[in-house]
């Protein structure tokens, strides 16, 4: 249902669509690699920088997830405006 909507609210050019499913993958790897290291914090309670290095990779992922979407949403108009 959500797929549909987007879908035509958005309909993306496939180079834009492939550009932004490439970065979304990327920022996810940032939120993975920040989850794991939340775990080896839970392990190891001496090290109080991995907590706060671990939040800031989170945080970086979460963000870039919405760059990436409305970036792609901005590039996606500006080019069918542009047609």
């Amino acid at each position: 249902m959500i797929h549909l909507i987007f879908h035509k609210l958005f309909p993306f050019d496939p180079s834009i669509k492939i550009l932004m499913k490439k970065g979304i993958k990327f920022s996810l790897l940032f939120c993975f690699v920040g989850t794991l290291l939340l775990f080896g914090y839970q392990l190891f309670y001496q090290l109080p920088d991995l907590y706060y290095i671990s939040l800031s990779l989170i945080q970086t992922g979460i963000t870039f997830i919405a760059f990436f979407i409305a970036c792609a949403i901005a590039f996606n108009q500006i080019k069918r405006d542009a047609s």
